[in-house]
């Protein structure tokens, strides 16, 4: 019986022994993939630190004491660009709670949460110190890391694009379009221009959403005098910039209006063998330069042109001597009519229907 109880004794200790072997064995593992997964986490942090950088393009304050931050991702992590991830420091002071969602911008306009690499963020914190005053600021990512600066603005505004020559007609509107960018905010955007001859005029241009400026200019209707401009952008700290640089950009202006052909001759009779003259009134909303008179026998199928002279006013006038015609001993009638050019080559017939008018002779 005694070596019987000591046999169950021994087994119950062995059980036992492995029973916490087991249990201990499950909590080493538990503990390991525990270490495992910190690693990893180090890791990837660290890692994504590694693949982090950002660099302050520039910061200032502007006359209104709001601070205005350009900040690159310059590293490979697309960061989180919302204000409760990335901390802004002016000063030693935190100043993150006076930034506004909506005045963190990426690439001067859009409204994201996803800050790519290569691209631009814009920080806005309001009423941060006095105007135009220096400071050294930090901006800090959700990961930690940090860049820093100092605030003085001499950045100067950037056209979106290069400007190119326009075209516009008489008797209507020149528009320019333009959109300027600025680390702190452009100013005033100056339209400088001159109708060929004239002297210059600025005209301050209008702003509108996502930066872009507009205006025009309104062009007569009796001039096709080429336009000569260049635009100016200011931002707050007075920094500018031309486009272009140098020179003037045209705006080709073209007369697409045509002469009005007034009144003239028109039909009438003459005895054989006398003399006449035709003529033919035109006005233009800039200048006739020229007018033509087309002519034939009754009996031919020939037109025979002559230019004609330009007296007072738009009268255009022509005698029968000029156009060879002598109806002495001929009692052939006429037909003839009359085109009139301004200097851009837009033309109008006399008569207007087309037809022609007729010499009767007796």
């Amino acid at each position: 019986m005694l070596g019987l109880s000591v046999i169950v004794a021994s087994a119950i200790i062995f059980s036992g022994l492995i029973t916490v072997l087991l249990i201990s064995y499950g909590s080493l593992d538990e503990g390991l993939e525990k270490i495992r997964e910190a690693t990893d986490d180090r890791y990837e942090r660290g890692l994504e630190e590694e693949r982090t950088n950002i660099k302050i393009m520039n910061a200032s304050i502007n006359s209104e004491s709001d601070l205005y931050i350009n900040v690159t991702n310059n590293g490979e992590t697309v960061l989180n660009s919302s204000k409760f991830k990335i901390d802004v420091v002016y000063e030693g002071d935190i100043v993150t709670e006076k930034i506004s969602e909506n005045e963190m911008l990426i690439n001067g306009g859009i409204n994201s949460l996803v800050w790519t690499p290569g691209s631009i963020l814009r920080i806005v914190a309001d009423n941060v110190d006095t105007p135009n005053s220096i400071g050294k600021v930090v901006v800090i990512t959700e990961n930690g890391i940090k860049a820093f600066s100092k605030t003085g603005d001499n950045e100067k505004p950037i056209f979106s694009a290069d400007m190119s020559d326009k075209t516009a007609e008489t008797d209507s509107t020149a528009n320019f379009l333009i959109q300027v960018w600025d680390n702190i905010g452009v100013d005033t955007v100056t339209l400088t221009y001159n109708f060929e001859g004239d002297p210059e005029t600025d005209l301050v241009m209008n702003k509108n959403a996502n930066n872009l400026w507009d205006t025009n200019i309104d062009i007569p209707i009796n001039s096709d005098k080429n336009i000569y401009y260049h635009i100016t952008a200011k931002d707050e700290q007075g920094n500018e910039v031309r486009e272009p640089s140098n020179g003037e950009k045209i705006v080709k202006v073209y007369d697409t209006i045509s002469p009005i052909s007034d009144d003239g001759s028109g039909d009438f009779t003459i005895n054989n063998g006398t003399s006449f003259t035709i003529y033919a009134n035109f006005t233009d909303n800039i200048d006739v330069t020229t007018a033509k008179i087309f002519h034939k026998r009754n009996n031919t199928d020939s037109w025979v042109g002559n230019l004609m002279t330009e007296g007072i006013e738009g009268k255009f006038n022509i005698d029968n001597s000029t156009m060879n015609i002598d109806t002495k001993d001929d009692t052939t009638d006429y037909f003839y009519f009359v085109i009139a050019y301004d200097d851009n080559g837009n033309s109008v017939q006399y008569p207007v229907t087309c037809g022609s008018y007729k010499i009767v002779v007796n």
